[in-house]
């Protein structure tokens, strides 16, 4: 009601016996809560025109009626927690579910979109609408003839809705939905792909893992990649394959082996910061994984590129701290090949250039894996030579130890191991002359030491890892980039 002398008559219209007032006036109330900003919806609630506006939805006598009543809730449905909760209470849910399977596709059609609004307000509501049997309702219906464009977009977008939502989603709702999702992402359209993309981010995790194999939806997520050029897609398909790259390491060895890291450069080189550290956590969820998993990454540059990223002064802080992650991972859960390649990429003086990051983003458990990699460098100059320790030399070159030993730390954090390793050639004036050729050295070479690398020494190597925002091996958030959980009907 943008002019409230009007409600009188609309009023009178709608409880009139005179279908053709009926239709005037509920197309009325439609048109005025489709306009764009601040529509009018608790007017509609507080002068009672619900109720009326659902006993037209439930007669199919009149189709047009019904589908302008279809239309006019589902805008309503797009409102607040509160206005959707008013729908639920007089029984809408049950309603459009029933006519999803219309015979008139725009009616089956708004319903689905009411559906997908409800769905969307709150993890609750998403429940609720799955527990009165959406999924079968949905599957019924694409079992049938193919359907126009537009409703498989919004099929698409409210399955999004269906998986999305904290807690997450009991997954026997969305296992049935597979076979429609590998079909949806074979589609031409963008937008249903797209939205079939963030569905399964949304539930791509360790625990559907084996279903994702089982219907080859990985595999068809790299398919997107390789033959859809669009910018569009790159955000929800590294989605799915970050959240699997935060599992175990069969999972990420499966991902690895799909290909992913010939795909990171659309993330690492794409200039945007958002998909810039997006693409430095999955990195770093590779390099907390097994010695081979480590030495992939090595062999595509990409741990090169992470410093040199890194040390770009128009590199956002953000994105530092997640390439932070990713060399500490490598320094930490490498071998000494892996620590001798990264001293030959100038890892010393990347991490002098990263201190700044320590003490803007300072945790705890960030400070001591910043630590433990210095203790891992030193601890593998010590290797190469237990007299002379070659790697002491970069150290002080750039004043490293002075500098952290300034950053702020837990108690809890020891630097004896540190300063011990570092204090006790401090003195010796022939260290220069003992120093390597480190620049000979790559990944794979082998060495002779005198000591022995315990693959297992767990005071510098980490393969699990606390699960907190500031750790290496976590998921994404599940915020949707650039997609509303909620949207109204346009006029």
């Amino acid at each position: 009601m943008t002019e409230i002398e009007q409600i009188d008559v609309i009023l009178t219209k709608l409880h009139s016996n005179v279908p053709k007032d009926r239709l005037e006036a509920t197309v009325s109330v439609r048109k005025v809560l489709s306009i764009e900003n601040e529509p009018p919806i608790n007017e509609v609630i507080n002068f009672g025109i619900v109720p009326i506006l659902h006993s037209f939805l439930q007669d199919s006598s009149f189709l047009e009626l019904q589908f302008e009543a279809s239309w006019a809730l589902t805008n309503i449905a797009s409102g607040s927690s509160e206005q959707v909760h008013y729908l639920i209470q007089h029984g809408v849910i049950h309603t459009f579910l029933r006519l999803v399977n219309s015979p008139n596709s725009e009616i089956c059609e708004q319903c689905i979109w009411g559906l997908g609004n409800i769905i969307g307000d709150s993890s609750d509501c998403r429940d609720l609408v799955l527990k009165e049997g959406i999924t079968d309702k949905l599957i019924q219906l694409l079992s049938r003839e193919e359907h126009k464009v537009s409703l498989m977009r919004n099929i698409a977008w409210t399955f999004s809705n269906m998986c999305r939502g904290s807690p997450r989603v009991d997954i026997d709702y969305i296992l049935p939905l597979f076979p429609i999702f590998k079909r949806f992402l074979a589609s031409t359209d963008t937008e249903i792909v797209v939205d079939t993309l963030w569905a399964i981010s949304f539930i791509s995790e360790e625990s559907v893992y084996d279903s994702l194999r089982r219907y080859s939806l990985i595999e068809d997520v790299f398919q997107v990649l390789k033959t859809r050029k669009e910018s569009v897609f790159i955000t929800p398909a590294f989605r799915v394959l970050g959240n699997l790259l935060s599992g175990d390491d069969l999972v990420t060895e499966f991902v690895l082996n799909c290909g992913v890291l010939d795909f990171m450069h659309l993330l690492l080189k794409s200039g945007k910061a958002s998909l810039m550290k997006e693409g430095f956590w999955m990195l770093s969820n590779i390099t907390s994984g097994t010695l081979a998993q480590i030495t992939r990454v090595l062999d595509k540059g990409l741990i090169r590129l992470s410093m040199e990223t890194g040390m770009n002064n128009s590199t956002p802080p953000d994105v530092k701290k997640e390439i932070l992650w990713v060399v500490l991972n490598a320094i930490n859960g490498g071998d000494a090949k892996h620590v001798d390649h990264l001293v030959t990429l100038d890892v010393v003086n990347y991490l002098n250039e990263s201190i700044d990051i320590i003490t803007r983003y300072y945790t705890s458990d960030l400070t001591k894996f910043y630590f433990d990699s210095l203790v891992t460098i030193l601890r593998r100059g010590l290797q190469i030579n237990s007299l002379k320790n070659p790697y002491i030399l970069l150290f002080k070159q750039v004043n490293l130890i002075e500098k952290v030993l300034e950053i702020p730390r837990h108690t809890h954090i020891d630097l004896h191991n540190l300063l011990e390793l570092y204090h006790c050639f401090e003195d010796d004036d022939n260290l220069d002359s003992t120093i390597i050729n480190v620049k000979a050295l790559k990944v794979g070479d082998q060495y002779e030491t005198d000591e022995v690398i315990d693959d297992d020494d767990d005071e510098y190597y980490y393969d699990d890892f606390d699960d907190d925002d500031d750790d290496d091996d976590n998921e994404f958030d599940d915020e949707q980039n650039g997609d509303d959980d909620n949207e109204e009907s346009d006029e």
